[in-house]
């Protein structure tokens, strides 16, 4: 009889171990594979200085589909975007890999241009920096990506992070863009 509990406790164990470790890859890192859908409606921009350059809203008039694909050391994102822009409508496609252990990453921007970054975990979030090659040969941040997925693993969210306008329209470090981001919130597809 002690043995047959003893059997039902490791059984109900695995059983709650394979459960709350369902949506974590096995280093412990929560998993962001999947297809997500753009939610403009849960999506806002926060800014200090926008007013500036004459702009009040920079949530996108998109729709965006993300495929994220997950493995230990990279994430791979297969985008595809159909935004308005000035009446007309253009279409975004984008295949980027980040690689987590910060060796760095070389990608294509939307106008094709190289894009560098470097992609790193922050706590249960993934944080990419981009840079660009100042006027000076000087490689420099240029935005900041952080994403996050809600525990029930049903909500991502991406804050995309620019230059503060009221200090310089370049940043010279991270921290110059934190009052300036836009919060953009995708929908888990089913």
């Amino acid at each position: 009889m002690k043995n047959m509990k003893r059997g039902w406790l490791i059984i109900h164990l695995v059983i709650i171990c394979a459960v709350s470790g369902f949506s974590q890859k096995k280093d412990g890192r929560p998993d962001f594979s999947g297809n997500w859908t753009f939610d403009r409606s849960g999506s806002s921009y926060h800014s200090a200085g926008i007013e500036q350059i004459g702009a009040k809203n920079f949530v996108p008039n998109c729709a965006i589909n993300m495929k994220i694909q997950q493995t230990v050391s990279e994430i791979k994102i297969i985008s595809n975007s159909n935004c308005r822009e000035n009446g007309a409508l253009r279409d975004y496609k984008g295949n980027s890999s980040y690689f987590t252990d910060e060796r760095g990453d070389l990608n294509k921007a939307s106008d094709g241009s190289p894009l560098e970054s470097v992609t790193k975990w922050d706590g249960n979030e993934i944080l990419i920096t981009y840079y660009r090659v100042n006027s000076k040969g000087k490689k420099v941040p240029e935005s900041i990506r952080r994403m996050k997925i809600s525990k029930k693993r049903d909500k991502l969210t991406e804050i995309i992070a620019g230059p503060d306008y009221e200090k310089s329209p370049t940043p010279s470090s991270i921290s110059s863009m934190l009052n300036s981001y836009t919060e953009m919130v995708y929908k888990l597809s089913k």
